[in-house]
């Protein structure tokens, strides 16, 4: 696709149709796409039992009143949203962005409106949900009662002050020396796990036993010379906080496997940002499907990268029929260190007598500087195995098959 063609496509596009106009808010210009690619990534795949709930951020640098500032989040602007995950691979399962306004379309707190929204398709078929505290905003044992009766099972960290503690319980709290840990049941159907590590840290489960763990830790320390070194040492862990360690990150997962292949255009119109999250929201689920069905074939799947690449070369495919056009061409490095397309692929053995010489009505960018990107139009031009180069550009290959041909014989 000519890169004029690109921007006209970008620049008008919307993700609504004018006609088909449900409202003046803003969520509207994001509504069909958001419940196409959810509803779709639900159908498609049977997630495990372990489920996260957590946020993320959407980095956005332009201006939106949706946009907030999150001092400790590694992208401290943009767009947050509310997301439920699977725990062991980061499958997104359904998705809510932050508006600043409640849910009006469900009568409770603010917190129960997102709880809701997030995990009504999940009700009664018996996931287990990891929560953090997120700033006393998630866990609380009146949302917990409420997923119980939705048939949930729980597991997150607590505040003190959410809970319904007596004073004897919150005195000994500050008594708790390394690793020493501690349970206590609050009614019938929830173990509160008290565990000191750096900090004193407090779990909610409804899915837990009083079950311990040892396991080897490694600590450092100095030896009798004050010389640093590290010794091993083991220690008992609860069950509760060794399960919510490892599934509580879904979502960081899914954030971390979105870093290495991240799709970042800067637009100042937001809702190409979000189109674009959610087309890597697409992209990843995919490759979890595809990774799934690998491990049921007992084959090895290829790479995140290669993935993209074939994705691109299917979608490109049919367009790449029309207009005649083979496999990209191989690249070789020079001793300048400047990429170069291989004469061997330009040329194909031929004399450079063959190559055709044009002058254009229009300009056309030469392949050359293209891959060195530079953006030199010209109308006179060398045509060589469907490639357009300069004069110059033409030399310098001319030299270098010249070379190659001489070394071979």
């Amino acid at each position: 696709m000519e890169y004029s063609r690109f921007r006209q496509l970008y620049n008008n596009l919307i993700l609504r149709s004018p006609e088909n106009n449900l409202g003046n808010e803003d969520i509207f210009k994001i509504k069909w796409l958001r419940d196409k690619i959810i509803s779709n990534s639900r159908a498609l795949y049977e997630p495990e039992r372990e489920l996260s709930l957590d946020e993320c951020m959407i980095p956005f640098s332009g201006r939106h009143k949706w946009k907030v500032f999150m001092k400790a989040k590694p992208v401290k602007y943009g767009f947050k949203a509310y997301v439920v995950s699977e725990a062991s691979t980061g499958y997104i399962l359904n998705w809510h962005i932050h508006t600043g306004n409640p849910l009006a379309d469900i009568p409770e707190l603010t917190t129960f409106k997102i709880v809701k929204k997030l995990t009504h398709p999940f009700d009664q078929r018996g996931f287990h949900i990891y929560m953090d505290r997120y700033h006393r905003f998630y866990t609380g044992l009146r949302i917990y009662r409420y997923l119980v009766i939705k048939g949930f099972g729980v597991c997150g960290t607590v505040m003190q002050n959410r809970l319904e503690l007596s004073s004897e319980i919150k005195d000994h709290l500050n008594t708790y020396k390394y690793y020493e840990y501690d349970f206590y049941q609050l009614g019938t159907d929830f173990l509160l796990t008290e565990w000191k590590d750096k900090n004193l840290v407090l779990v909610l489960s409804t899915i837990h036993s009083t079950t311990t763990i040892n396991y080897e830790r490694f600590v450092k320390c100095r030896d009798e010379n004050n010389n640093p070194i590290t010794k091993s040492e083991e220690v008992d862990k609860p069950l509760p906080i060794k399960e919510y360690g490892k599934f509580m990150g879904g979502v960081d997962r899914f954030d971390k496997m979105l870093y290495h292949y991240h799709f970042y255009h800067k637009n100042c119109r937001w809702y190409i940002r979000i189109f674009t999250h959610f087309l890597e929201i697409a992209i990843l689920n995919s490759y979890v499907i595809y990774s799934r069905q690998c491990k049921k074939n007992r084959s090895s799947p290829i790479s995140r990268n290669e993935f993209h690449y074939k994705i691109a070369k299917d979608l490109l495919k049919e367009w790449r029929l029309i207009k005649n056009i083979t496999d990209t061409p191989k690249k070789l490095r020079g001793n300048n260190n400047k990429i170069f397309y291989s004469p061997e692929e330009l040329l194909k053995n031929k004399s450079n007598a063959e190559c055709e010489f044009k002058s254009l009505d229009s300009k056309v960018n030469c392949s050359i500087c293209m891959l060195e990107e530079k953006r030199a139009q010209c109308t006179k031009i060398y045509v060589t195995h469907n490639s357009a180069l300069h004069c110059t550009c033409f030399e310098k290959h001319k030299k270098i098959h010249q070379r190659l041909q001489n070394y071979k014989k």
